[in-house]
């Protein structure tokens, strides 16, 4: 058996899973968010136009209510391109430090909605988990660019919430702007329970799970998951 390494697991560092099945990227993702010793925000990205993902079932009984919220359109997260407008900077004082500015200014770039949400009292007390499913839904509103990306990723990690996402479907380069990046691939069998996880971006030690090709089965983190599912 093999354990994801605990920096991987408990570090405010951020984590995207990508791959071509969306059930087998929410059990590592949850399996992962599970295990990280934080209390655990589920933001599922829905298609409106689309029946609910397979693996809802499966999950949604493990997270409560108050700690789980779907989007009615993926629409709801977008960015906040208001942060440029000078009624933003209006309010910033002029004698700020120019990290606490920009850091503040990170933080206004967010959707509205992840700004309530990073703030709110599901995830006010650190430390916490932000577990993001579906981050394809939201891609064509977000420029395909790995420094843009990292803003949004570290406005979240600079309020010390730990951000798990996954990324079904698309190719997308600004994935590298997450700290850690494994590849989720589906194994020669059907099924998502015989895929196979393995690091793209990030050290790893010898021995954890991801640093070489892992299957699910090995992975002590999906051992409960695996086990439930029917």
């Amino acid at each position: 058996m093999a354990a994801f390494d605990r920096r991987v697991r408990t570090s405010v560092d951020s984590v995207m899973f990508c791959g071509p099945d969306r059930t087998a990227l929410a059990a590592a993702a949850f399996a992962l968010a599970s295990h990280s010793e934080r209390t655990v925000t589920w933001l599922d990205i829905r298609n409106p136009n689309r029946p609910e993902d397979p693996y809802v079932p499966l999950f949604a009984p493990l997270v409560p209510p108050r700690h789980r919220l779907v989007t009615s359109t993926p629409d709801e997260l977008a960015p906040e391109i208001a942060v440029s407008n000078v009624a933003t900077w209006s309010l910033i004082r002029q004698d700020e430090p120019r990290e606490v500015v920009m850091s503040l200014v990170d933080f206004l770039r967010l959707p509205e909605a992840v700004q309530r949400l990073v703030t709110s009292e599901a995830l006010d007390r650190t430390p916490a988990t932000l577990l993001v499913t579906n981050s394809d839904r939201i891609a064509p509103l977000y420029p395909e660019d790995v420094e843009s990306t990292r803003l949004y990723v570290q406005a979240i990690k600079s309020q010390s919430i730990k951000l798990v996402a996954t990324l079904p479907e698309l190719d997308r380069r600004d994935r590298l702007a997450y700290d850690f990046v494994f590849q989720v691939q589906p194994g020669r069998e059907a099924g998502w329970k015989e895929s196979t996880l393995q690091v793209e971006a990030g050290e790893l030690p010898l021995g954890s799970a991801g640093r070489a090709p892992t299957p699910f089965g090995s992975v002590d983190e999906l051992r409960t998951i695996l086990a439930a599912a029917p």
